[in-house]
């Protein structure tokens, strides 16, 4: 699959990004901690002499095999099998590693707006809403797991989809960029709640000014009813209102939370 000669959409097929994207992914995590000490920054090879197991593939290998293995449904006896290890092992080996050194970078990448790029933001808002100030859209979405044992309370898990689920909570900005990433949350855990516990609380505190005066602009961010109401969240009235104004705003509402819904599904589509 790593051969020159794949076709583009082939390559892309198999490994859910581009071979620029691929490329760009490689550099950056050649410099990162799990491949520095183990990898030839440059060239990719396995450098020898290193405790722990002994490498049986470059680093750009094991790269493309963390990608496949979070973006297909096969097991690692499988993919093993498909990348042509003769143990699975190696598998959890690989995969591990590139999560570590994708979470090494992941600030550089999932910033919150500010500057000219929050301005930014707040336009294309106005743009898709019509409601000016928004600065990111919050929601979480649930990732099926196996029941957890029983020490670890496995009924905080037990989600309203009556499954057994962690939550992905995050925030994006009008482009549908992840601008704010909490994960792992027991599912039954109400959305209020993990806003309330997470950290996006702390960029709030320094981005949005509900009370703003002298003409500047009120910023917030935008939720659906799961949540409650704060000086800093705008959520929609009750969808039984009668109310024309309350219908309005409740449409304009749905309009800037289409952009959070379809970050969550190209996430689901990409990563599976």
């Amino acid at each position: 699959m790593l051969n020159p000669s794949t076709p583009p959409r082939r390559f892309q097929a198999f490994m859910r990004v581009s071979r620029t994207t691929f490329k760009k992914l490689d550099a950056r995590l050649s410099t990162t901690g799990p491949y520095l000490l183990r990898y030839n920054r440059f060239t990719g090879e396995p450098i020898r002499g290193v405790p722990g197991r002994p490498l049986r593939s470059t680093r750009q290998e094991e790269i493309a095999i963390g990608l496949y293995a979070l973006s297909s449904l096969e097991n690692y006896a499988r993919i093993a099998e498909i990348w042509g290890k003769s143990d699975s092992n190696y598998i959890v080996d690989y995969v591990d590693r590139f999560a570590d050194a994708v979470n090494q970078i992941a600030a550089e990448y999932i910033k919150w707006p500010r500057g000219d790029r929050l301005q930014r933001t707040m336009d294309g808002f106005k743009f898709i809403s019509g409601i000016n100030g928004v600065v990111a859209v919050v929601d979480g979405c649930h990732v099926e797991i196996i029941k957890p044992h029983r020490k670890e309370m496995p009924g905080d898990y037990n989600s309203y989809k009556k499954r057994y689920t962690v939550i992905l909570h995050a925030a994006v900005d009008c482009d549908g960029l992840f601008v704010n990433v909490s994960v792992g949350w027991p599912g039954a855990m109400p959305d209020s709640t993990i806003l309330q516990k997470g950290n996006i609380t702390e960029l709030v505190a320094g981005t949005c000014n509900p009370h703003a005066t002298d003409g500047r602009t009120p910023r917030f961010l935008l939720a659906d009813g799961g949540y409650f109401l704060r000086p800093w969240l705008l959520i929609a009235y009750d969808y039984l209102t009668t109310d024309t104004y309350e219908k309005a705003l409740n449409a304009c509402v749905d309009a800037g939370r289409v952009v959070v819904e379809n970050a969550f599904g190209r996430l689901k589509g990409r990563w599976r």
